[in-house]
């Protein structure tokens, strides 16, 4: 994702408000790392992955795996068989090692960035995660 891409995203977020207002619209989880805040990552319904994010600073330290494994957990638990995420182009590789296949590839307009993404699912028949 380009720097550009990155700030059509953020911009994308009108103020504080809106930002808040789909963060609170799921259930979202935040990561920490030595008591600071390290990345978040929100369940939207019981099966999709709206959001997730992992600071710079802190990543391949494992932050998105924890996040992802545990609304992996929370979606299973609430009755889901398969989990659904619009994966970035820097994200699709970490959804894909987590056994997500590629549904359909997309772009979407933000600002004057075209911003593309694959919506991948990962299905859970008998390997459905462990709430332990």
């Amino acid at each position: 994702m380009s720097c550009l891409q990155i700030e059509a995203w953020v911009a994308s977020f009108e103020d504080q408000a809106s930002f808040t207002a789909r963060v609170t619209a799921g259930l979202t989880l935040i990561a920490t790392l030595d008591g600071f805040p390290a990345g978040y990552a929100m369940l939207k319904g019981q099966d999709e992955i709206d959001l997730l994010y992992v600071a710079p600073g802190v990543v391949r330290r494992g932050v998105a795996s924890a996040l992802i494994e545990a609304l992996e957990k929370l979606s299973v638990a609430r009755g889901a068989t398969k989990l659904t995420v619009k994966a970035s182009d820097v994200a699709r590789p970490f959804f894909s090692a987590r056994g997500y296949e590629p549904q359909s590839r997309n772009t979407v307009p933000l600002g004057e960035e075209w911003l593309g993404y694959t919506v991948m699912m990962k299905s859970f028949g008998a390997q459905a995660p462990s709430l332990q």
